[in-house]
């Protein structure tokens, strides 16, 4: 409320005084052409030509630097509140909005800023235009009224004719969602591109040249729609200035000096008109990307939404919450087609686990193996049943806490480039310089000191080695492994189901894993199946020592 009373402060003043010097410049041109004295400040033509004219810089210059301020705040304002609205979404929402139209509304908010240039240059433009229509109905009324009318046709034409390339603007950035998609596939799944000549030519000539081609066309269409505006408008001042050398005398008693003024108030208006002219464009853009952004919003309000907490809300931190079991209770979750039709169906599932246990999950392709799996992390909230940690019931209000008990390693995991836990990276931490050594990779770390942090130089085995010691400097009870092993080499697997499991459950982790390695079935110590979203078998292994 603020910014909004210190903007309208300065508009006003800034209309004030840039009034003042249009106003004053022509008087004072117009005076030195007719040779008749000013109607006010006579005999200080100069002082009062150079007074108006540095007012008019200084308030320019304050006026611009606050715009361009208060336009940059608000576009950080809107790109930064996109991404702090989509860290709130539950994983489910986030995947049905998809990652494409999140970089299309940044692009949007980054497009406001061009918004201090365009409303300075529109109003400076319109306030000079106001003024020179307002000076020539000082001298002629009747005459002004003429000109108004026809410069007001030119506008209504330009309006008209925007509306219409406006709706083509809009399906450009339909276009641009589409392209971020196919773009994604291209660079996500450039290995799959690779391995079929068919699926690389459909993916470029059928979907991303054809789209960027479609949207070349309508966008050159559109700039040709402006360029003709633009020469219609430029050329209507012609019509003009035919109305003020030849209608005008044919009809009125007009002189030589009124002529001359008239003129001269024409060709300084035509100036700020065409630039009026010439910004629509960047208008429309800015004017489709606030409503974009407005739309996307709401859309980001839709979305359910969850308090991230560290403590257990319920009993405010102050209970003893070491992890004795999770349980779950006719837990089932249920997926539908784009046609809302219900498709697979997870459980109904009645599992528990309870600490220190080494289990392993297993299951063929399409079983639901890893939509328990985002169950049991708190991705995902099951359509129906109940889960229980320790007891308490895992509900919409302790979601986020429920996370936070629970390290997991998904099979398409990221590994971040930055250290944004602030674990201390340094041989110094003796943790650390612990889990080095238990996963062979002392001699293969690069390590960054000055930002805390380890330069990724790995091979994707390595990674996910990597990623293992990120999670037990977690210090979290529950491990979750989803195919951890899938990269590692025959070397290394042999050595993380033999002797790494039993290392990191001794240090005092419940380990749950996906896998497929039937070989080392005998180092689990339960073995869960699961066929078209049903455990079939759940059973104890006899762990021979």
């Amino acid at each position: 409320q603020k910014k909004t009373k210190l903007f309208y402060f300065f508009m006003i003043m800034f209309a004030i005084v840039n009034g003042f010097w249009s106003i004053g410049l022509l008087g004072i041109i117009s005076s030195a052409i007719a040779g008749t004295p000013l109607a006010y400040g006579e005999g200080y033509n100069w002082q009062l030509f150079v007074g108006l004219a540095t007012l008019s810089l200084l308030s320019n210059k304050y006026f611009r630097n606050y715009m361009i301020i208060l336009t940059n705040d608000l576009s950080y304002e809107m790109g930064v509140s996109v991404i702090d609205k989509l860290r709130f979404a539950t994983f489910q929402d986030y995947q049905e909005l998809g990652k494409e139209k999140v970089y299309t509304a940044l692009q949007d908010a980054a497009q406001i800023s061009v918004v201090p240039k365009t409303f300075i240059e529109s109003f400076q433009a319109l306030v000079i235009v106001v003024c020179c229509f307002f000076y020539l109905f000082w001298i002629s009324p009747i005459s002004a009224l003429l000109l108004l009318g026809f410069t007001t046709l030119i506008i209504l034409f330009f309006i008209y004719r925007n509306k219409k390339i406006e709706s083509d603007f809009n399906v450009v950035r339909d276009l641009h969602n589409s392209y971020f998609t196919y773009l994604n596939d291209l660079l996500l799944g450039f290995k799959e591109i690779k391995m079929g000549t068919k699926r690389n030519d459909n993916l470029f000539h059928k979907f991303i040249d054809k789209n960027r081609k479609k949207a070349k066309d309508l966008i050159t269409k559109n700039q040709i729609k402006y360029v003709n505006n633009d020469l219609v408008g430029s050329y209507s001042f012609y019509a003009v200035i035919a109305i003020v050398l030849f209608v005008m005398p044919a009809f009125y008693n007009f002189d030589r000096v009124k002529m001359s003024t008239f003129m001269i108030t024409m060709l300084y208006a035509m100036g700020p008109i065409t630039a009026l002219i010439n910004l629509i464009p960047i208008y429309t853009n800015v004017k489709i990307a606030i409503e974009r952004l407005k739309e996307f919003d709401v859309t980001l309000d839709a979305l359910k939404t969850e308090t991230l907490r560290s403590i257990n809300p319920i009993n405010n931190g102050k209970e003893d919450n070491r992890f004795e079991n999770i349980r779950f209770e006719d837990v089932t979750y249920q997926y539908y087609d784009e046609a809302g039709r219900k498709s697979f169906l997870l459980g109904p599932i009645n599992l528990e686990i309870t600490k220190g246990e080494l289990v392993f999950i297993n299951g063929g392709n399409g079983s639901g193996k890893s939509t328990l799996i985002n169950i049991l992390t708190g991705l995902y909230a099951p359509t129906s049943g109940k889960i229980y940690y320790n007891g308490q019931e895992i509900s919409q209000e302790n979601y986020s806490w429920y996370r936070n008990q629970i390290s997991a390693i998904f099979s398409d995991g990221y590994l971040f480039d930055e250290n944004y836990d602030e674990f201390n990276l340094d041989l110094v931490n003796k943790d650390f310089k612990e889990y080095l050594e238990i996963m062979q990779l002392t001699k293969l770390i690069e390590f960054n000191k000055e930002k805390n942090k380890i330069e990724k130089k790995l091979s994707k085995g390595q990674s996910k080695r990597l990623a293992m010691i990120y999670l037990q400097l977690e210090n979290r009870e529950i491990c979750v492994l989803d195919e951890w092993a899938a990269e590692q080499d025959p070397e290394f697997r042999k050595y993380f189901y033999e002797h790494l499991l039993k290392v990191l459950k001794n240090k005092g982790n419940t380990m749950v894993l996906i896998t497929h390695d039937d070989k080392y079935f005998n180092c689990a110590e339960r073995i869960i199946k699961l066929e078209y979203g049903k455990i079939i078998s759940d059973n104890n292994v006899l762990v021979v020592s």
